[in-house]
C-alpha cells in the first residue's frame, strides 16, 4: 500500500460543535421576489426587463446585467453581460491582489450579501489573455482581464471546507464589480450539540481507499471543519466533517480525488452531494505474489 501525507489534520480540534439547520433555498415564484432584493443590494433598480425559469435556475435579466439564483442551494451568480471577461485592447489590468482584495470586502460590506464577519480571504487569481501574429507566429505578452477574489467562510473559529462556503468576486480594468458567484447557505437553528471524534476513522478510511486502489496515494490536503456542499446540492444542516484531498499516481496516469468523513457519531444527512462525473470503480489491487526459486 503507497499512502504519504503532504499535510495531516490539525492538532488543535474542538471538543464539541453545534449542528445548524440551514435555511432552504426559495424556489419561483418566492426566487423572483430575493432576486429583486438581491437586485436592489447590488445598486439596480430590483425591476426585470426578463425572468427566465428552468428546473434549477430563477434569472432576473435587467439592462446588461444576470441575476440567476439556484433553486437547490441558493446559490447567486451574478454577471454584467457586456464587460465580465472583456479584452480591452488599450488597457490593462493594474490593480495589485491588496486592491483588489479591499475592494471586493468593500463591495461585501456595501450590498450586505454576504456577513462580513463569516468571510476570509482565502486568495487572488487572474484570467489571462493573449494573442499573436499569424504571419510572424510571434505571440504577445499575456494580458490580465480582471482578478477574481476567493473568499471562504468561517462560522466562529471553525473554517467551512467543501465546495460551498465560497464567493468569487471579479474585477475589471475599470476597478469595478463585474461578476459574483457564490454557494453560501443561510444559517438557522441549531439542531443539536455533537462531540467531536478524533480523526482515526479518517485516517482508516483513508488507507481503505489506498488498499482498494491501483497506484500511489498521496494525500495533499487534510482538514477540518464544517462541510458545505456544491451549488447542484440540496443540503439542510451543516454539520462537523474531516476533508481530504488526495492524488492517485499509477505509472503515467493520475486522478485527484475528495473523501469526507463524518466527525461526530451522530450524522443528519449524507455528506455526499450529486456526481457530476460517475467514474467506474477500479478492480481491487492485489498483493504481489511470491517469487519461488
Amino acid at each position: 500500500m503507497g499512502l504519504e501525507y503532504e499535510q495531516k489534520f490539525p492538532e488543535r480540534i474542538p471538543s464539541t460543535l453545534p449542528v445548524y439547520r440551514l435555511q432552504e433555498p426559495s424556489r419561483f415564484p418566492g426566487s423572483t421576489a430575493v432576486l429583486s432584493t438581491v437586485a436592489k443590494q447590488l445598486d439596480l433598480s430590483g425591476t426585470a426587463t426578463e425572468i427566465c425559469v428552468s428546473d434549477d435556475w430563477t434569472v432576473h435579466q435587467e439592462g446588461p446585467y444576470d441575476l440567476r439564483l439556484h433553486t437547490k442551494s441558493g446559490g447567486l451568480v451574478y454577471r454584467h453581460r457586456e464587460r465580465y471577461g472583456f479584452h480591452w485592447e488599450d488597457r490593462t489590468f493594474e490593480m495589485s491582489d491588496e486592491e483588489a482584495g479591499n475592494l471586493s470586502r468593500r463591495f461585501i460590506e456595501q450590498t450586505g450579501l454576504l456577513d462580513i464577519d463569516e468571510t476570509r480571504l482565502l486568495r487572488v487569481t487572474h484570467l489571462f489573455t493573449q494573442g499573436g501574429d499569424r504571419d510572424s507566429q510571434k505571440m504577445q505578452e499575456p494580458a490580465a482581464l480582471d482578478a477574481g477574489v476567493l473568499f471562504g467562510r468561517a462560522i466562529g473559529d471553525v473554517p467551512v471546507d467543501g465546495p460551498g462556503g465560497k464567493a468569487m468576486i471579479h474585477v475589471d480594468v475599470e476597478e469595478q464589480v463585474v461578476g459574483l458567484s457564490l454557494v453560501w447557505r443561510q444559517l438557522g437553528d441549531v439542531v443539536a450539540d455533537v462531540e467531536i471524534l478524533p480523526p482515526d476513522q479518517a485516517y482508516a478510511t483513508m488507507e481503505d481507499i489506498a488498499r482498494k486502489v491501483r497506484g500511489e496515494v498521496l494525500v495533499t490536503t487534510a482538514s477540518f471543519g464544517y462541510f458545505e456542499q456544491g451549488m447542484d446540492d440540496v443540503q439542510r444542516v451543516l454539520q462537523p466533517a474531516y476533508v481530504m484531498i488526495y492524488v492517485v499516481r499509477d505509472e503515467e496516469v493520475s486522478f485527484k480525488s475528495a473523501e469526507v468523513v463524518a466527525a461526530s457519531e451522530r450524522v443528519f444527512e449524507p455528506f455526499r452531494g450529486e456526481k457530476r462525473f460517475p467514474a467506474t470503480a477500479q478492480p481491487t489491487r492485489e498483493a504481489p505474489k511470491e517469487r519461488r526459486e
